[in-house]
């Protein structure tokens, strides 16, 4: 017959998948209706990428640069405000490279999270030769 540990992975997984189903059938139809995309932006530009669910009220909207949340605190390049994110492009190469890279936007809602594809943030800058 089954081990125990044959028996404990089986009621491991189905605990999983209940809780996962349990959570689905809370929020039913929760989905984004606005995403963030890939952008190219000069030196001294300002960027949005825009985050939208079909919840409303009752979400939070949060985003992850490289897969570091971001706090707007520690930043004076960035906004965050109704889940849309501005950055302002720095103009020193080394501020600049710090910014490119992915964006993504996590809502949450109850108890459970949705995450966006990462958007891809590129400088447009020809440095001198």
């Amino acid at each position: 017959g089954p081990s125990f540990a044959q028996l404990y992975l089986i009621v491991f997984a189905y605990l999983v998948t209940f809780q996962l189903s349990h959570a689905f059938d809370r929020n039913i139809g929760v989905s984004f209706t606005s995403v963030p995309e890939s952008r190219v932006a000069p030196p001294g530009d300002r960027v949005f990428f825009n985050c939208k669910t079909n919840v409303g009220k009752g979400q939070q909207i949060r985003w992850l640069h490289n897969g570091v949340l971001l706090d707007p605190s520690q930043r004076s390049d960035i906004k965050i405000s109704n889940g849309q994110l501005s950055i302002k492009v720095r103009t020193s190469k080394r501020n600049r490279e710090r910014q490119t890279g992915r964006y993504q936007c996590v809502a949450g809602i109850d108890n459970m999270f949705l995450m966006s594809h990462p958007a891809e943030l590129s400088i447009a800058h020809l440095d001198k030769f």
